[in-house]
């Protein structure tokens, strides 16, 4: 996912994440600790685009009230993550290893990942 992710190149990768949580959906099926997991990491994606699409609309000023809230999402994001991954075990947890251990391509997978959830609930 390095580099800049453009409206065109994004499609074609959001139709991956679509199938990527179809998959964890099946997954989270088999047992209520498993859908928690999955829930938990759904909630902590959205709340991370929310609060980047918050400060991305935001003045200077404002941003700067929102940096450390966003950070923190942020953060919770990649715990989640790192939570369902390990759960997952492997091979079923090879999604993890592509997206790799870089926050910026972390703080897209969310975005991504929330554009998917949002997609869903048509």
């Amino acid at each position: 996912m390095r580099g800049r992710l453009t409206f065109v190149s994004a499609l074609p990768t959001i139709d991956g994440v679509r199938e990527l949580l179809t998959t964890l959906q099946d997954w989270a099926r088999r047992s209520p600790d498993r859908g928690a997991l999955l829930e938990v990491c759904l909630r902590s994606a959205c709340r991370y685009g929310q609060l980047r699409a918050e400060w991305f609309l935001a003045g200077t000023e404002a941003r700067a009230g929102i940096d450390s809230v966003r950070r923190f999402a942020h953060d919770a994001f990649i715990a989640s993550c790192n939570a369902l991954s390990r759960a997952m075990g492997d091979p079923a947890n090879r999604w993890r290893g592509h997206i790799g251990d870089v926050r910026e391509d972390l703080g897209d997978f969310a975005c991504l990942l929330e554009v998917a959830v949002t997609l869903s609930a048509r």
